[in-house]
């Protein structure tokens, strides 16, 4: 069989397929090995909520039109699905796409040419010195205490405080070496009763950079130390069911603490203690946002921080780092 015959066929079985059946295809038989676990489970819950079963999942592969798509990506938005939600369908129905066409499923990627919200730039919420003061001092009998201090002072991500585990923590060395992150996992099949069981997994990050030494301030030092000591007497106390995976943060039964749950903990602490509402996230933006009020490089604030590139710092943390230029210039007398 000569290849212009190999594409024929090629071409008849795309013309086959609907566009949610491709999809699925493509995730299974092309990125499901390529990708982290976590990303592939997103990838697949997309599928699941915005593709399967949708208007343009159930077009036939190769008489979808860029007309269907725009009205889709369209509707998304008017249901008031954020553009990052419509950048994720997009990403993923143009990937498959363009498999699609390498495979000569179809001529050409329809996806190329529709029109997608931009992307919202999500401006920093770092907590005044005073605040961040008011945490270090006043909330130290908390429970989550060492947790937001980790975010606060280390600028440590969510996943990688509750992925934590104690060979990643140096008191001798004052570091933290933050290796590993805990991050949620939906089941890319369903159970005997139809549903997608979602847990928890301590997984490698997904960008090298992420891979780093903290050094550790006094504060965060004090409240680590003490914490292992309140963490062996619950050890003890709960030792017929302790689940000891070594981790620095569990729950009584050694079991990995749940990001809503802290979330909800979190927001708590901040409502005793008089604290801006700003996501856990931004304890992140706030460890940075002091650094550079020191005059730390930010290049050493993306080594820190675990950013991919100083493009990435420069983009979240330039306006500050503009800020202090102007405030710099003006000290100037002459």
């Amino acid at each position: 069989m000569n290849q212009d015959q190999n594409r024929s066929q090629e071409k008849d079985f795309g013309g086959d397929l609907l566009l949610q059946e491709w999809v699925y295809q493509y995730l299974e038989t092309y990125k499901k090995n390529s990708l982290k676990e976590s990303t592939y489970g997103s990838y697949m819950l997309t599928y699941r909520k915005h593709i399967l079963e949708s208007d343009i999942g159930v077009k036939v592969l190769n008489a979808l039109t860029i007309e269907d798509l725009q009205k889709y990506y369209n509707k998304k938005t008017a249901e008031g699905y954020n553009s990052k939600t419509v950048r994720h369908i997009d990403l993923l129905v143009s990937g498959a796409l363009n498999m699609a066409v390498r495979l000569h499923y179809i001529s050409e990627n329809v996806a190329l040419y529709t029109v997608i919200p931009q992307k919202k730039k999500y401006e920093t919420a770092p907590l005044s010195v005073d605040h961040i003061q008011k945490i270090v001092n006043e909330a130290k009998e908390e429970k989550i205490y060492p947790i937001v201090l980790l975010g606060l002072l280390c600028g440590m991500r969510k996943g990688e405080i509750l992925g934590l585990r104690w060979d990643d923590v140096s008191f001798e060395q004052k570091q933290i070496h933050v290796r590993y992150s805990l991050c949620k996992i939906m089941d890319t099949h369903p159970n005997e009763e139809g549903h997608y069981i979602t847990h928890y997994k301590i997984l490698e990050p997904k960008n090298k950079t992420s891979i780093r030494a903290i050094p550790m301030a006094d504060a965060v030092y004090d409240a680590l130390l003490r914490h292992k000591k309140m963490q062996e007497a619950e050890k003890q106390a709960y030792k017929d069911v302790y689940n000891d995976q070594n981790l620095v943060f569990a729950e009584p039964d050694g079991s990995f603490i749940k990001q809503r749950q802290l979330n909800d903990q979190y927001h708590d602490l901040l409502s005793r203690y008089d604290i801006p509402q700003v996501r856990f996230h931004d304890l992140r933006h706030s460890f940075a946002s002091m650094l550079l009020h020191e005059q730390v490089s930010i290049r050493t604030i993306q080594d820190l921080l675990g950013h991919a590139s100083i493009t990435t710092s420069m983009d979240i943390y330039g306006h500050i780092a503009d800020d202090m230029k102007e405030e710099a210039v003006s000290k100037l007398k002459f």
